[in-house]
């Protein structure tokens, strides 16, 4: 099976999902570079990566679920016990909640920039 047959299959109800983390991780990178400027005029630490390092957690988390439903989601269809299928399944929520914890590390991330460059500035 080829690549462009897997993308045959992927679902457009999931294109809005994808397209909008990745419209996030670029205003983060954004962010990351205007906050790399800020704290320059003000000599901190450069907290300037933990934005950056959130957005690179939201395009793994992107990536983890396209993933999920070009090459895995698939695989379902060849599955033929319940044991399988209940083994495949919880490896797919595990998947999911991974790809998930990426989003919430994310933000983290990135609040936690934000609040050392507030508290730093108003000081």
């Amino acid at each position: 099976m080829e690549l462009l047959d897997w993308f045959d299959q992927y679902p457009l109800e999931a294109l809005p999902y994808e397209i909008g983390f990745i419209l996030l991780a670029a205003s983060m990178i954004w962010y990351a570079i205007v906050l790399k400027k800020m704290v320059a005029i003000i000599h901190e630490k450069p907290i300037w990566i933990l934005p950056l390092a959130g957005a690179l957690c939201i395009l793994a988390s992107v990536a983890m679920h396209s993933i999920a439903y070009v090459f895995l989601l698939p695989r379902m269809d060849i599955l033929e016990s319940v044991d399988e299928i209940t083994r495949f399944s919880a490896f797919m929520l595990q998947w999911r909640a991974w790809s998930l914890t990426g989003i919430l590390a994310g933000g983290a991330l990135s609040l936690i920039g934000g609040g050392f460059y507030y508290r730093w500035t108003t000081r």
